[in-house]
């Protein structure tokens, strides 16, 4: 159920972003094997910042960032943001 979900929520974001980003098969791997501990909102929190960070149109397992606050496995405030910085550049050079 995770996927469908995933892909309507992205749907919403590229329309509102007129952007058209697809999700990678990593990605999808790496989504479907997250246990889920919180609702829907968690699931939107973790494709808007995919969204965010995706490359040329795509987003992969390394643009997800799951729960923050869990301490195992979970980047940092500076991770996140060099990541987001990277992409920003990234994106900048293809306008």
């Amino acid at each position: 159920d995770i996927i469908p979900i995933a892909a309507h929520m992205l749907s919403k974001l590229d329309k509102q972003c007129n952007t058209n980003t697809h999700i990678t098969s990593d990605a999808i791997d790496a989504l479907t094997s997250y246990e889920w501990p919180g609702n829907a909102r968690e699931l939107g929190n973790v494709i808007h910042r995919g969204h965010i960070l995706a490359a040329k149109g795509k987003i992969t397992a390394a643009d997800l960032i799951f729960d923050l606050s869990d301490g195992v496995g979970s980047l940092n405030t500076a991770d996140v943001l060099a990541s987001m910085l990277h992409s920003d550049q990234e994106n900048e050079v293809q306008l």
